[in-house]
């Protein structure tokens, strides 16, 4: 007895000149009142480990409303403070280089 040939399924490679990177935010969902601030933050890295001295957005409802440099450790912290009663969409955004 002998076997046939066979081939594998298509693998797809994506090859990019940038290195890949991930940004956290928390906290991911809280409850406040109009006027009241939240501290938004998290840890920019990339797979070598965190990434220190780069610019992150905070992103509500598709906007940029505020920015912060990470610290040596790669952490960010922004507070921004809702005015108008809603629920909102928000996320934090690194731009890359």
């Amino acid at each position: 007895m002998s076997y046939a040939e066979c081939e594998s399924l298509e693998s797809k490679v994506n090859v990019s000149d940038k290195i890949p990177t991930t940004i956290s935010i928390s906290p991911q969902e809280v409850n406040v009142g109009v006027g009241q601030e939240v501290t938004f933050g998290g840890l920019l890295q990339c797979p070598t480990g965190p990434l220190a001295g780069k610019r992150v957005y905070l992103v509500v409802e598709g906007k940029e409303v505020a920015s912060a440099v990470t610290d040596d450790s790669g952490r960010w912290s922004i507070a921004y403070k809702f005015e108008k009663a809603g629920t909102y969409k928000v996320k934090a955004a690194y731009k890359g280089e």
